[in-house]
C-alpha cells in the first residue's frame, strides 16, 4: 500500500510541475502583451501573491495534519483548477489577481502536502532520496510544461494561450483524481496523530536550520533569474546562452539527483555532502562572476548545479530526519518557506549585489551561501535526530 501512495504522489508531483511550467513560462506574457495589464500592475500582483503565499502555507499545513493530507491534497488541487479558470477568463487586472493569488497560494500549500505525504510513508532515513525524486520530477515536469507555455507564447494569437491555461486547469483535475485515488489506512493501526499546534514554529533549532537552508537554496534564484540576466546585461553573450545555462542544469539534476541522494544514510554522508556542496557553489560563483568566455560560464554553472545536488541531498537529511510524525504538513510546510524566502531574497538582494559590484558580488554571494552549507555541515556531525523514529502513519 504504501508503494502506491508514493507512486501517486510521485506522479502528483511531475503534473503539478508540469502545471507550473504552463503557468511561468505564459500568464506574464499573456495578461501583459494580450490583455494588457501594465507591468507595474502585475508586478505588484505577484508581489502580494508571493506574500500571501508565505503567510498561509503554515496554516495550511496545519490544517492539513488536522484533516488529513488526503483531503487537503484533493481540496488544494480543486482550488488550482478554479485559479486557471480565473486565467483563461481574465480581461482585466482584478480576475487575473484572484487566480494569481489563488495559484500562488495553493501550489505552495500542495507542495508542502505533497512532501508531507512522501515523508509520511517512508523511513525518516529513506526521506532524502524520497524529496531527491520529488525534486527530479519537479525539474522534468517544469521542462515539459515550459515546452507548451513556450509553444503558445509563440503565437500572436489570444487562443493559444487560453488552450494553455484550459490544459492546466485539466491537468489539475486530474491531480485531484490522482489524490482521491489514494488507499486510506486506518489510523487506528499506527495511533491517531495529535494536533500538535504551532509546534514547527515553536522550534528554534528546526527555524534555525530552516534559516540556513534558505541561504543555500539562494541556487534556484541564481540559475533562474541572476544568472541570466548577468550573462544577457553584463557578458551581452549571445541569446541562446542562458537557455543552454538553464538546460545544463536541468541535464545533471535529473541524470544525478536521486542517484546522489541515494548516497546520504547518515548524519556524516549529510556533513560531507554538505562540503562539497559548499566548495563547488563558492567556486562556481566566483567563476561566474569572472568569467569572459562561454566554457567558463558553463563550468561555473555545472559547479553551481553539483552545489545545488550535493548540497540540498545534505540539508534534506539534515531537515527532513528531524521532522516529528506528529506534525509532518506543518515542518513540511515552514521548509517549504525556506525556499520561498530563497524566491524572494534572490531577485531582492542578490540581484542587486551582484549587477552592482560585479565579480565582487558573485564573491560575497558565494562566502554567504559557503558558510550557510557549512553551518548545516557542522549541525549534521554535532548532532542527531532529535525525535523517536516511528514507522510512518496513515494518510
Amino acid at each position: 500500500m504504501t508503494n502506491k501512495i508514493l507512486r501517486r504522489a510521485y506522479l502528483a508531483q511531475g503534473v503539478g510541475a508540469t502545471i507550473d511550467g504552463i503557468a511561468l513560462s505564459s500568464a506574464v506574457l499573456y495578461f501583459s502583451v494580450h490583455v494588457g495589464i501594465a507591468p507595474g500592475h502585475i508586478g505588484l500582483v505577484l508581489t502580494i501573491a508571493t506574500l500571501l503565499a508565505l503567510l498561509l502555507v503554515v496554516p495550511i499545513g496545519i490544517v492539513a495534519d488536522a484533516i488529513g493530507l488526503k483531503v487537503a491534497a484533493i481540496a488544494l488541487s480543486a482550488l488550482v483548477v478554479v485559479a486557471f479558470a480565473a486565467y483563461a477568463l481574465a480581461q482585466g487586472v482584478w480576475l487575473y489577481a484572484v487566480g494569481a493569488c489563488l495559484f500562488m497560494v495553493t501550489q505552495a500549500g500542495l507542495g508542502a502536502v505533497r512532501q508531507a505525504i512522501v515523508a509520511d510513508n517512508v523511513d525518516p532515513a529513506a526521506r532524502v532520496r524520497g524529496r531527491a525524486v520529488m525534486q527530479t520530477l519537479r525539474n522534468a515536469g517544469l521542462g515539459l510544461g515550459t515546452v507548451a507555455g513556450t509553444l503558445a507564447a509563440v503565437s500572436t494569437s489570444d487562443t493559444p494561450f487560453v488552450v494553455a491555461f484550459v490544459l492546466a486547469a485539466g491537468l489539475a483535475l486530474g491531480c485531484t483524481a490522482i489524490f482521491a485515488g489514494l488507499p486510506i489506512r486506518a489510523r487506528a493501526e499506527h495511533g491517531a496523530r495529535q494536533r500538535p499546534g504551532l509546534i514547527a514554529l515553536r522550534d528554534r533549532r528546526y527555524l534555525g536550520i530552516c534559516a540556513l537552508a534558505s541561504m543555500v537554496l539562494l541556487t534556484m534564484p541564481i540559475l533562474g533569474v541572476l544568472l541570466p540576466l548577468w550573462i544577457t546585461e553584463h557578458l551581452h553573450a549571445a541569446s541562446w546562452v542562458a537557455p543552454l545555462t538553464l538546460g545544463l542544469n536541468a541535464v545533471l539534476v535529473i541524470g544525478a539527483q536521486t542517484r546522489w541522494s541515494a548516497r546520504i544514510l547518515t548524519d556524516t554522508h549529510a556533513a560531507g555532502s554538505l562540503a562539497i556542496g559548499a566548495a563547488s557553489l563558492l567556486v562556481g560563483c566566483v567563476l561566474i562572476g569572472t568569467a569572459d568566455g562561454k566554457a567558463a560560464l558553463l563550468v561555473g554553472t555545472a559547479l553551481i548545479t553539483v552545489g545545488e545536488i550535493t548540497a540540498g541531498a545534505g540539508l534534506w537529511h539534515v531537515a527532513f530526519t528531524r521532522i516529528p510524525t506528529t506534525a509532518p504538513g506543518q515542518y513540511q510546510a515552514v521548509f517549504g518557506m525556506s525556499e520561498s524566502f530563497a524566491r524572494v531574497l534572490g531577485p531582492m538582494a542578490a540581484l542587486p549585489l551582484v549587477l552592482a559590484l560585479g565579480a565582487t558580488g558573485w564573491l560575497v554571494l558565494g562566502v554567504l551561501i559557503a558558510t550557510a552549507a557549512t553551518a548545516l555541515s557542522l549541525i549534521a556531525l554535532r548532532s542527531s535526530p532529535m525525535w523517536l523514529r516511528v514507522q510512518p502513519h496513515a494518510l
